[in-house]
């Protein structure tokens, strides 16, 4: 297997030389801008050149994008597109932390829609283009959530009968206010007459008015103690309503004949990654994604 040198990886040799510099300076952007890792790797054959062995897209895919940790370690922010020329296949592979946006169907429909009609023409460059930019705005821009199920039943109709009930159990509450308060003044008048029969006195417009000094005269009540008590007495307030690096990296220095060389992948034995670019970081993938062929 190759170790990798930039995003784009043409070991099958589908773009010129604008072409590649074209697609990664795209993919260094969009990882610049959101740091998730789309890589890029054309073969020209999936069956490994020293062993002989022949190797499905999907397993090849998952190969390339573990060996080589395409992606973020923590976050498996990573995507592979990945092209074979002699079995004419393609595939998405995609990153632990992606799949739930760039879900199987979805990678599905992006192989359909952008990839399998350009190659089929040849336009091999406008394909991969289209297929990353259709990736670029599902990770920036994904579907809506579904609504969530509900979880008990509601009829509108039961809310006029809730809210006959708060209403009844309110009116039952100010009643129950109100014959204690009248039971208290009831109360009162009872003292009051026992008063007035004691030290005698009598009951008038202005309230209780005593021949005796010192107990509700005019001096001290004037009238307004069941005045002042009946009006204020039971007044309350309630308040209970209310990845990549720049191309010109060192690091991703290589020539053509280099990367010429690959023109198949070899898998025994998988060298790590030489590369230091975020685009490789030691991401991982379950084998979400999709596969077609053109």
């Amino acid at each position: 297997m190759p170790v990798p040198h930039h995003a784009v990886n043409d070991f099958g040799r589908f773009l010129s030389l604008e072409e590649k510099t074209s697609l990664e300076l795209e993919l260094n952007e969009y990882n610049n801008r959101t740091g998730n890792a789309i890589v890029f790797i054309s073969v020209d054959s999936l069956t490994d050149p020293k062993t002989k062995k022949q190797y499905t897209i999907e397993k090849t895919a998952n190969l390339y994008f573990n060996k080589w940790g395409i992606g973020d370690s923590i976050k498996n922010n990573g995507v592979l597109l990945l092209v074979s020329r002699k079995e004419r296949g393609v595939r998405i592979e995609v990153g632990r932390g992606l799949e739930q946006v760039l879900t199987n169907p979805v990678c599905k429909q992006i192989i359909e829609d952008k990839l399998v009609p350009n190659f089929k023409k040849g336009n091999f460059y406008q394909g991969i283009m289209e297929a990353v930019k259709a990736i670029e705005q599902n990770l920036d821009e994904p579907p809506a959530a579904a609504e969530l199920p509900a979880t008990g039943t509601y009829s509108l109709q039961e809310e006029p009968a809730s809210s006959e009930t708060e209403d009844a159990s309110m009116g039952g509450a100010i009643a129950a206010v109100a014959a204690v308060g009248v039971g208290i003044i009831a109360l009162i008048f009872i003292w009051a007459a026992k008063q007035a029969r004691r030290f005698g006195g009598w009951f008038t417009g202005a309230g209780f008015q005593s021949n005796r000094r010192g107990f509700f005269n005019n001096s001290y009540n004037n009238g307004r103690f069941f005045s002042s008590r009946g009006n204020s007495g039971w007044s309350s307030n309630d308040n209970t309503v209310s990845s990549y690096p720049d191309s010109s990296d060192s690091n991703w220095s290589s020539n053509d004949n280099s990367v010429a060389s690959f023109s198949s992948p070899s898998f025994d034995p998988p060298p790590s990654p030489s590369s230091s670019s975020d685009s490789f970081s030691g991401g991982s993938s379950d084998g979400g994604g999709a596969s077609g062929s053109w």
